[in-house]
């Protein structure tokens, strides 16, 4: 859906195709998926997996290996030049609708994330602690934001928290770019050719499964089996349509960007309104509940979006 006031003309013409179309879209996601592995290889070669001291170093690596593999394609079949224009780093215009689909990415995420937490909460499967915090307490402490052991709402903790997340995000924007320049910036449109929604359901699964170097030393949902490799598969594809349709309604990539980032940025919140005693601390693992209430959201809003685009070509006859 366009920003409010502003007519779907208004905004960048969807991305075409690049150079090397679907062989070029397979070449890529094995290039994507080997390097994601080379990058990650140290957490395995050494047996420490996520408790290696530099974890976070070799995923951040690793998050950039989609912009290198789209970068060694397109150079492979002549599409070097105007890789900028090609991935959706540029033009960043027109300028109003970009930053309305911009803001929207910043909105969805903690929308997503909230609607997930609310409804993992009515069903059971998260324990909030909206009274003390203990949770976000417990977190905050060392940090030396919070008193563990006090009570009531920590409003200058979390004024601390929101503002180093913002930090954090805008800090992130060039690995978040990384992974989104390939997904979002090449894949997809490579993709095209096959349809609008196949498109979008494929590169998510793509996606998802290329995160298996990490999931499966037991990142994100604590299982190092292929089951947690099909979770963060499901996970890929329902949010790659979100990111996905970002970038094709925008044009761009800068969108998805954002969105991707603000996303990491709002699985705090599991902390924040997290009641201590559920063990939720120091823990690396999303609360299964959680998840599951995050993909309903993501439904529920795909759902919403494609009523409205079915709707639009009628009202706009009528004017």
């Amino acid at each position: 859906m366009p920003p409010s006031g502003t007519e779907p003309a208004a905004a960048a013409a969807p991305p075409s195709a690049p150079p090397g179309g679907l062989p070029g879209a397979v070449v890529f996601s094995v290039l994507a998926a080997a390097l994601a592995w080379a990058a990650a290889s140290p957490l395995w070669l050494g047996g420490q997996g996520l408790e290696h001291p530099q974890n976070r170093l070799f995923i951040q690596v690793m998050m950039a290996t989609p912009a290198a593999a789209a970068i060694i394609v397109l150079s492979a079949s002549g599409g070097r030049r105007g890789l900028l224009r090609t991935t959706g780093v540029l033009p960043l215009r027109p300028l109003r609708p970009l930053l309305g689909y911009c803001l929207a990415g910043l909105v969805l995420s903690p929308l997503i994330m909230g609607g997930g937490i609310l409804l993992a909460a009515l069903a059971g499967g998260y324990r909030p602690d909206l009274t003390d915090f203990s949770a976000f307490r417990e977190f905050a402490e060392p940090l030396g934001l919070a008193s563990a052991e006090g009570s009531g709402v920590p409003l200058g903790a979390l004024g601390a928290l929101l503002g180093l997340q913002s930090l954090g995000l805008l800090a992130g924007l060039p690995m978040f770019l990384g992974e989104e320049l390939g997904w979002r910036g090449y894949l997809l449109p490579a993709l095209m050719p096959l349809g609008t929604w196949p498109a979008l359901l494929v590169h998510g699964a793509v996606w998802g499964v290329w995160h298996a170097p990490v999931i499966l030393l037991g990142y994100n949902f604590g299982r190092t089996d292929l089951a947690g490799v099909g979770l963060m598969t499901v996970w890929c594809v329902l949010f790659g349509l979100v990111l996905g349709l970002l970038r094709l309604a925008s044009g761009s990539v800068w969108p998805a960007v954002l969105c991707h980032g603000a996303l990491n940025s709002s699985t705090m919140m599991v902390v924040v309104f997290g009641d201590a005693d559920a063990g939720l601390v120091g823990s690396d693992a999303l609360p299964l509940g959680v998840w599951i209430g995050a993909c309903t959201v993501i439904a529920a809003l795909i759902a919403v979006g494609a009523l409205a685009l079915r709707a639009r070509p009628a009202s706009a006859a009528g004017r």
